[in-house]
């Protein structure tokens, strides 16, 4: 049990080590400065910071702001995956918003 206990409070710490206004897309110590979607995890499910936490409600308008686009939500900025490869190579068109986000 000391060994989940100790692996959350390093998540929990990692994440709030990545927090830049809002909280940003990372990789452990590689900080990737772009906004990303999923951020909305920390409320729920996983329940690590309040939806009326100010760092919660600073990253859910950069979503709105950055990420909303045509009433979807999209993953992160930039974002290339759309699923399709042909002959092995991803064709790179573009995603568009991610039902799961927009759910959310």
């Amino acid at each position: 049990m000391k060994k989940w206990v100790d692996a959350a409070r390093h998540m929990s710490k990692s994440i709030e080590n990545h927090y830049r206004g809002c909280f940003i897309r990372s990789y452990g110590k590689l900080s990737d400065k772009r906004i990303d979607a999923s951020m909305l995890g920390l409320v729920y499910p996983a329940d690590l910071f309040k939806a009326s936490d100010k760092r919660m409600t600073a990253t859910v308008k950069e979503i709105e702001n950055r990420l909303v686009i045509k009433g979807g939500v999209h993953r992160y900025e930039d974002d290339e995956y759309d699923g399709w490869m042909r002959e092995s190579i991803h064709r790179r068109k573009g995603a568009g918003a991610w039902p799961i986000l927009n759910l959310w």
